[in-house]
């Protein structure tokens, strides 16, 4: 479901991140090395794409869709950036971003032959806010 953020955290990391000078250095350190080394991150660009529930994005969860293309091929590789308030059942997180993963696959992938595109997942926890009631 491409469209607007529905919450100020998901809205702030969208506008943030679409700036390169700010994207780039972050999945510079969330990805692996040998993975960066083949990405063209000169070309980053953040995609205007939605996959959670607008629950989870209730839930001061943001999610951000990158497009990369390899430096040799020119394939345009994805990052899926999920961004959670807490590491708090972090493993319950799987199956949505699998879903997710899946979900960018098919939106970007190639149906007359049946393939999609590479899709890496990159949770990041944004930790526990010292003000309680803070997230």
């Amino acid at each position: 479901m491409p469209g607007k953020p529905k919450n100020p955290r998901d809205d702030f990391m969208r506008v943030a991140m679409s700036f390169k000078e700010v994207s780039v250095p972050l999945l510079e350190m969330c990805l692996d090395p040998e993975l960066k080394e083949k990405l063209d991150l000169d070309q980053v660009e953040l995609k205007d794409d939605t996959f959670i529930s607008e629950d989870s994005l209730k839930k001061n969860v943001s999610e951000l869709l990158f497009s990369i293309p390899d430096k040799n091929t020119g394939e345009l590789i994805f990052i899926y950036l999920l961004m959670v308030p807490t590491t708090d059942g972090l493993e319950a997180l799987t199956p949505t971003v699998e879903k997710c993963r899946q979900e960018a696959m098919v939106r970007y992938g190639d149906e007359e032959n049946g393939t999609g595109p590479m899709v890496v997942p990159v949770v990041i926890s944004l930790g526990q806010s010292p003000i309680p009631g803070v997230s």
